[in-house]
């Protein structure tokens, strides 16, 4: 399984209607929300702006970067930086 399979079969089990229900834990809620903080500031924002809907032109646009291709490289590198970061907490994530 690649990471992109992995990153994709964690999406799939967070609740649309909650998005909250993957982290009710107040420990494992607190560690998300300090590694999101510990992003560069792009790759941050172009990382909240896709969870909140926007495609890769919009932010490209909104963030003033050159092109989607930007934007895919600041969402990889904030992945890659997450999971550096999560890495840790896996077992608390998987159960």
């Amino acid at each position: 399984m690649t990471n992109d399979d992995a990153f994709n079969q964690a999406l799939e089990l967070i609740d649309p209607d909650d998005p909250s229900s993957l982290l009710q834990d107040n420990e494992l809620r607190d560690a998300v929300i300090s590694a999101i903080h510990e992003l560069p500031e792009t790759q941050r924002a172009a990382l909240l702006m896709v969870l909140m809907g926007y495609t890769h032109k919009e932010i490209a646009g909104g963030m003033g970067l050159p092109s989607c291709g930007a934007v895919r490289w600041h969402l990889t590198q904030g992945k890659k930086a997450l999971r550096g970061i999560l890495g840790p907490l896996k077992d608390d994530l998987i159960g």
